[in-house]
């Protein structure tokens, strides 16, 4: 006997368990759960049949105590981003012609802030933006160009003008998406990594002035050509004027007569 209590003690101080000891946990743990899944089950009945009631009483609490409501719903869904994303998606799913139309409803009311709110979004998230946009384009293609040519064809006029005060009002852009088109079609490479701001940091280096004879730039030369193998990098761009880059054309080395 006092063996078997003496094996029990070391059983212990060592953390062993004994058979039973671990049937008897396990019995434990399963009423425990048991206990949880039952009272899960109390609840959900008890908020479906007093739905009406809780709504009632969030409201009248949310009136009451509007900045305590807010500060806990805010450390909420800081502490659980995920599980609230996941409630979000399913309401949206289950509820979406309402969620729909209570949206459209509210933007009505509150078209400033809503504006103001995603502008301010937008601005914290450019590379959120660009790639949504991007997936969201690519996903819908056809559909933008139909409705597009559409629209030109109805309104040609109107995107001229339209156009045409883009173009006047973003030279550098403008430039830019030309220089990239003509990049793209020759399978340059870095033709989808250069930026409007790439090309304007390459003219402020320059001083906005051609990089052969030292006149007012006009254009965008690529060093050594495109039809040359050239790339589309910020490396290989320089401003120039329009009579040098005439003269200089496809041609690499750049010829000594200019």
């Amino acid at each position: 006997m006092k063996i078997s209590n003496a094996a029990d003690t070391l059983m212990g101080i060592f953390g062993f368990k004994r058979k039973e000891d671990d049937v008897g946990d396990q019995a434990i743990i399963q009423a425990e759960a048991e206990r949880k899944a039952e009272k899960a089950s109390y609840m959900r009945g008890w908020r479906a049949a007093n739905r009406e009631n809780i709504r009632v009483y969030r409201k009248a609490r949310k009136d009451a105590h509007p900045e305590k409501v807010k500060a806990y719903q805010k450390a909420y869904r800081d502490a659980h981003p995920e599980r609230v994303r996941e409630i979000g998606k399913r309401y949206h799913e289950a509820h979406s012609e309402k969620v729909r139309v209570y949206q459209k409803a509210w933007y009505e009311a509150h078209t400033e802030k809503a504006k103001a709110s995603a502008k301010a979004w937008k601005g914290a998230h450019p590379e959120r933006v660009k790639a949504s946009a991007k997936a969201w384009y690519e996903a819908h293609a056809e559909g933008v160009k139909s409705r597009t040519k559409a629209y030109y064809e109805t309104y040609p006029e109107k995107v001229k003008a339209r156009n045409k005060a883009w173009h006047d009002t973003h030279p550098e852009k403008l430039r830019a998406l030309r220089e990239r088109r003509r990049a793209r079609k020759l399978d340059a490479r870095g033709a989808d990594y250069t930026t409007a701001e790439h090309i304007k940091g390459r003219w402020a280096m320059w001083g906005d002035r051609c990089y052969i004879c030292g006149e007012p730039a006009e254009a965008t030369d690529h060093v050594i050509p495109l039809a040359r193998g050239g790339s589309h990098w910020p490396a290989n761009l320089r401003p120039i004027c329009r009579h040098c880059n005439s003269a200089k054309g496809a041609s690499w080395p750049i010829p000594e007569f200019i």
